[in-house]
């Protein structure tokens, strides 16, 4: 039989399977000998540590060996521990039906050719130079050579090494991510983002949103594996705004299934297992998906009997038209009464089809957002019981008769919501909130989905804003801030849409406030321009859905505002734009860089000289040392503060908000049409709330 091969560069997420264990049933787990699994991830990089491999490996080899196969986890491995493992797998692929092979950590492109990149190689002592990789790494091809030559019924690659190049210095790391490859015919290639890009690395995530996309979609029973690339294309699209885009390469010759489609009663009592082990609202929230499934099943079988009864009518009218046709004699008097009879049984049933169709799609809204609003009240009730554990702790460690038992408490807080003692460290409770109780980043609202919430954590702390070598405005003066998440990139056109979508808001630009749309670049000049709105481009013109992952411009501060309170209501959490100083803080990345990442601006964001005066896709150019994205050039992006031009002079030390008025709102980072001094990350600017143009957008900070 030819073997079918799939590739997958991915991530990973936790998913039902671990679930059904916690929730009190098991899933039956068969083991399969022929089924086998190599599951390799490094993070312990001494100069380029990773978040999240660890992780990944842990949760993938969990997941498949709950699959029934038969799995090797290996974990922050050198080059001959990778070999060795590697090596066996090999010799056990003659007498596999299945096989898979996951790596998860650094890789890199050479010469067109892709590595993987063991523990150890990243050091000045171990790579030097690009030409050393093919000798101190893994080469990924040998991997998929040894699969394509093997008797392998069925084999799965992913390789998650979708991250920057791990070396520093300036021979390295020319062409980010991995190289495309040539499908074997009857594989699957489908990589976390399209070859020489860079994924979302879920820095504040266990894993990234390639990674949820992939295993939620392979773990749906009864989905074939030919229709894996378009589920998780529009999921990753869904979690990151539109930003990452899988690639895929396929000469897919056959089909594979991971988990066997469940009968409709396997179904219900997976789900009746699990409601018996809840409580409270958790409970209620599975008797609700519960009742949901039950509805739509009797709404889909009420719908499929109306769709049977048109059938058969229509059948007899194609009849009755034959007989008419070949000239069968027969009444015409009774055949002119039939005629008249089916047309207006045929109205009758399209009457009622549409009816019921309605009605099922109205009662599937109301039941999404019922459930929706519940799971926030589940979130913001476990909050509060979680806040008020953390105060407890925070009493007992700020007390003279508690400093010595801080440490216990703070186990005893880790132990109590199931987290390993040290998983968390001492006093870190933004962390321990989103570990114990994460906020969905997808909500279903009616038939909105929010996506695209893919924020980083800034921890706190004081640094020096403003700069000596800026404007007179950019004095340099110390500045403290307490810890807040702010959005990896800037606000997409397709993450606005929604917003639209869902409020029939009208934005600055629509309403013309001050006599016109926007402000457009024509190719020589600025010129106001009615007509124009978010769904524009820089010159006025409608854009190509294609390029709805480019920053959304046209925007007012307004609008911004407006965003941000659609958001927080829809999520039940605080979302705002980012103070003056808070923007700063993000964008400087704990550096003292010129720009947002660096002090080579080609490499950092779009400007005057590299954009082709256009805004171009979020997340293209390299991150800042906190893993954000385009906070130089691209689109300016809308601060809180009022501007006020001797503020720095006179502004509060601990988390300043700006002056409580001025001429117009803080703008920060420059865009595509400016000179690099513009798009410092000091540099300053401000316009009227109400203003708009071509070169202004946003992103969001999440309150904790």
């Amino acid at each position: 039989m030819k073997y079918l091969l799939i590739v997958v560069l991915a991530f990973f997420s936790i998913h039902n399977f671990s679930n059904a264990q916690e929730r009190g049933f098991v899933i039956e787990r068969k083991e399969l000998k022929d089924h086998i699994a190599l599951v390799i991830g490094n993070s312990g990089y001494s100069d380029a540590p990773l978040s999240n491999p660890i992780n990944d490996a842990i949760d993938v080899s969990r997941v498949f060996s709950e699959m029934g196969f038969i799995v090797d986890k290996v974990l922050d491995a050198d080059k001959e521990t990778m070999a060795q493992a590697i090596e066996q797998f090999s010799k056990k692929l003659s007498t596999a039906k299945a096989a898979v092979f996951y790596y998860a950590g650094h890789g890199v492109q050479v010469n067109g050719e892709n590595y993987l990149i063991p523990i150890g190689s990243t050091s000045a002592t171990q790579i030097t130079d690009e030409s050393q990789v093919p000798y101190r790494a893994i080469n990924a091809g040998e991997v998929l050579s040894a699969m394509e030559h093997a008797n392998v019924n069925f084999a799965l690659v992913v390789l998650d090494a979708c991250r920057n190049n791990p070396f520093k210095g300036s021979g390295r790391g020319r062409v980010p991510g991995l190289a495309s490859i040539n499908a074997p015919v009857g594989s699957l290639v489908m990589y976390a983002t399209k070859a020489g890009s860079t994924a979302s690395d879920g820095l504040n995530e266990r894993n990234s949103p390639f990674t949820r996309a992939f295993l939620t979609h392979i773990v749906t029973p009864g989905l074939d594996v030919n229709l894996l690339p378009s589920k998780i294309t529009q999921t990753v699209g869904e979690l990151t705004g539109g930003s990452q885009v899988p690639g895929t390469y396929t000469q897919l010759k056959g089909s594979f299934t991971f988990v066997p489609e469940l009968t409709s009663e396997e179904a219900k009592l997976i789900k009746e297992a699990e409601l018996k082990n809840l409580k409270g609202i958790e409970a209620e929230i599975m008797r609700k998906e519960i009742e949901a499934a039950e509805k739509k099943r009797i709404d889909d079988e009420s719908l499929a009997k109306k769709k049977s009864e048109i059938d058969a009518l229509d059948k007899q009218i194609a009849e009755l038209k034959q007989k008419t046709v070949t000239g069968i004699e027969g009444s015409a008097e009774t055949d002119l009464d039939k005629m008249f009879e089916f047309v207006k049984q045929k109205e009758e049933q399209k009457r009622e089809l549409e009816t019921l169709q309605k009605q099922v799609e109205e009662s599937r809204i109301a039941r999404e957002k019922e459930l929706n609003e519940m799971k926030v009240k589940e979130y913001n009730d476990k909050i509060i019981k979680i806040n008020a554990d953390i105060n407890k702790y925070k009493q007992i460690a700020s007390s003279e008769f508690g400093k010595d038992i801080a440490e216990a408490a703070w186990n005893n807080l880790l132990v109590k919501y199931g987290l390993s003692v040290g998983s968390v460290n001492q006093g870190d409770e933004y962390s321990f909130k989103e570990m114990v109780n994460p906020f969905p980043d997808r909500l279903d609202i009616g038939k909105v989905r929010i996506v695209g919430l893919d924020v980083i954590t800034i921890k706190g702390g004081t640094f020096i804003m403003g700069s000596e070598r800026g404007q007179n405005d950019e004095t340099p003066h110390s500045i403290t801030l307490s810890h807040f998440s702010i959005m990896r990139y800037e606000v997409s056109v397709f993450q606005f849409k929604q917003f639209i979508e869902v409020t029939g808001y009208r934005t600055d630009a629509d309403k013309q406030t001050g006599g016109y749309g926007s402000l457009v670049w024509d190719g020589s000049k600025w010129k106001k321009q009615d007509g124009v709105n978010w769904k524009c481009g820089v010159g006025g013109n409608l854009r190509l859905t294609s390029e709805y992952s480019n920053p959304v411009i046209h925007i007012s501060w307004n609008d911004a505002v407006a965003y941000s309170q659609w958001l927080s209501q829809k999520t039940g959490k605080k979302w705002r734009l980012p103070t003056e100083a808070e923007w700063e803080y993000a964008a400087r990345g704990g550096q003292d860089y010129a720009y947002s990442g660096g002090e080579i601006i080609d490499e950092l964001g779009w400007y005057n000289l590299n954009s082709s005066n256009v805004t171009h896709p979020v997340g293209q150019r390299k991150p800042n040392d906190y893993g954000l994205f385009d906070m130089t050039g691209n689109v300016w992006e809308w601060c809180s503060d009022w501007y006020g031009d001797t503020y720095y002079q006179i502004s509060p030390i601990n988390n300043p908000q700006g002056p409580l008025s001025g001429a117009g709102r803080v703008l920060r980072g420059g865009g595509w049409y400016d000179e690099p001094g513009i798009c410092r990350v000091a540099n300053r600017f401000a316009n009227d709330p109400a203003y708009r143009g071509g070169n202004l957008g946003f992103r969001l900070v999440l309150e904790p």
